[in-house]
């Protein structure tokens, strides 16, 4: 599905990958773990072709469809919440029972965007990328703006669903409970196992 392939690349003051490989199987749930300043947001901005290799290659399947959540959020296209959840892709009706899981309430639909605080803004993000269900959902310190019904909420939609997860997040209970597989930035390079994080520790 997703192959990286020998990558390398450095920052002005650190490399960050040396030859790194690794192989994004479909249906798997990867944890991507390893200290900050490691490269982890690096690697998934390489993957969506936001940032330049400097050598090697990430080899993806034709018309793979990658859905990425930043850990920062620049801005969201619509004017209400639904519109910037459906964006006139998706049923309404789809649009609002994500939106509810994600914890809006109906009296939220028609809310501007522009008076809701970063954190909610951060869920109308993610309940786009749900109700697109992408191919690969790359999610980056998702459960940063959550709540734990919310939290809850998330983690059944997503073990029910069909996707290929790269992730990166410090909540332990929620990569444990989340995850098949732990990709660690070691030494410049990714290192992988089998298991949830605890697992790995």
């Amino acid at each position: 599905m997703l192959h990286i392939e020998q990558i390398s690349k450095t920052y002005p003051t650190k490399p960050i990958f040396l030859e790194a490989s690794a192989h994004l199987k479909p249906g798997t749930r990867v944890g991507l773990v390893g200290p900050n300043g490691s490269g982890k947001t690096s690697l998934m901005r390489m993957i969506l072709n936001d940032e330049e290799l400097e050598s090697g290659k990430i080899r993806k399947r034709p018309f793979l469809r990658l859905g990425y959540l930043p850990q920062e959020l620049e801005s969201l296209p619509g004017n209400t919440i639904l519109d910037a959840t459906h964006r006139n892709q998706f049923p309404d009706h789809e649009a609002k029972r994500i939106l509810a899981g994600l914890g809006f309430q109906e009296t939220d639909w028609e809310r501007k965007i522009d008076t809701l605080s970063g954190g909610y803004r951060m869920r109308v993000a993610l309940a786009y990328l749900l109700l697109s269900a992408p191919d690969v959902l790359m999610l980056d310190e998702p459960t940063n703006h959550l709540d734990k019904p919310t939290q809850r909420w998330l983690e059944s939609f997503l073990l029910s669903s069909n996707f290929t997860l790269l992730i990166i997040s410090h909540d332990i209970t929620f990569l444990d409970n989340m995850v098949t597989h732990i990709w660690e930035v070691r030494n410049h390079t990714l290192q992988e196992y089998r298991g949830n994080y605890t697992r790995f520790q």
